[in-house]
C-alpha cells in the first residue's frame, strides 16, 4: 500500500535526500512510527501528525492512500 509523508520544518534535513514529500510502499498494518524507523527517519522529530485534517499520533496505522503531514517542533533563537 502506498502513503505519502510530507515533512514541514526543520526535519526535512533529516529525509533522505531532504525532500519534503515522500510516497511509500508499506505493509498494511504498520504504524507510523514503524513506517518512520522503517526509512530510516527518528520518529521523535516530530511534534504533531496530520492526516486528513485530524491530528493523529505515531501509533497511526495508515490507511491506503493517506497523505500524512509531519511537523517537527518550532525553532526559534
Amino acid at each position: 500500500m502506498q502513503v505519502t509523508l510530507r515533512f514541514h520544518g526543520h526535519a526535512i534535513e533529516y529525509v533522505p535526500g531532504g525532500q519534503e514529500t515522500l510516497t511509500v510502499d508499506v505493509p498494511a498494518g504498520q504504524t507510523l512510527r514503524q513506517i518512520l524507523t522503517t526509512i530510516g527517519i527518528q520518529p521523535q522529530l516530530f511534534a504533531a501528525v496530520v492526516v486528513g485534517g485530524h491530528r493523529r499520533d505515531l501509533e497511526y496505522v495508515p490507511e491506503p492512500g493517506d497523505e500524512v503531514m509531519l511537523l517537527s517542533p518550532a525553532a526559534g533563537g
